[in-house]
């Protein structure tokens, strides 16, 4: 891992929320990392991408399935595929200090929804499901939230601004919503060029 003065994102060159970390980061100042491997159809830069072997993606099994056994789904699934995207999922919050998160929501149980899930019960398990500096801006709720622990999530107005080695992930393009896109523009101050010119 590259260390210095410029922040460092790292996230999963998906379609979507992904890209949209990736370029407002970049816009920031920010070092842009996404992680891939091979047969992964990254739409980023390519000089923002680092594709993970074989060998890279089998090491990343323990942590997906102690993820697994919280969440409560299946790994491993049918599809390598789909396999390797969750062990991508490891390499993206492996190194970080702190995650940022758009979601589609919480389920009964206060967990994530969907794939964005595995990579945050990654990062929670490696602070021993303590409190951790992980941020996800629910989209149904239309704001922020901080993990305490213990399943336990808190309503904030705002997280702080990512600094030094972080994770920006989240809800893939079809599922990201305007709002969503809004709060990582937001958090990073990302300005859109003016349409007039």
């Amino acid at each position: 891992m590259i260390i210095g003065q410029q922040p460092i994102l790292i996230s999963g060159g998906a379609d979507g929320s992904d890209q949209q970390w990736g370029m407002c980061a970049g816009m920031a100042g920010h070092q842009v990392i996404h992680f891939g491997f091979p047969g992964h159809g990254m739409k980023v830069p390519k000089p923002e991408q680092v594709r993970l072997t074989l060998e890279q993606l089998a090491e990343a099994d323990p942590f997906v399935i102690r993820a697994n056994r919280t969440l409560g789904r299946t790994f491993p699934g049918s599809s390598d595929y789909s396999n390797n995207l969750l062990r991508r999922n490891y390499y993206a919050q492996r190194d970080t200090q702190s995650l940022y998160a758009v979601i589609a929501g919480f389920d009964e149980h206060r967990r994530v929804l969907g794939g964005t899930a595995w990579a945050i019960q990654m990062f929670v398990d490696r602070h021993d499901d303590g409190p951790c500096p992980v941020y996800v801006f629910d989209q149904s709720q239309d704001g922020w939230f901080t993990y305490l622990g213990a399943e336990e999530w808190e309503r904030i107005e705002r997280p702080p601004t990512p600094t030094g080695v972080w994770t920006g992930i989240g809800c893939r393009a079809r599922g990201l919503l305007a709002n969503g896109k809004a709060a990582i523009r937001d958090l990073l101050g990302y300005q859109a060029a003016s349409a007039t010119g």
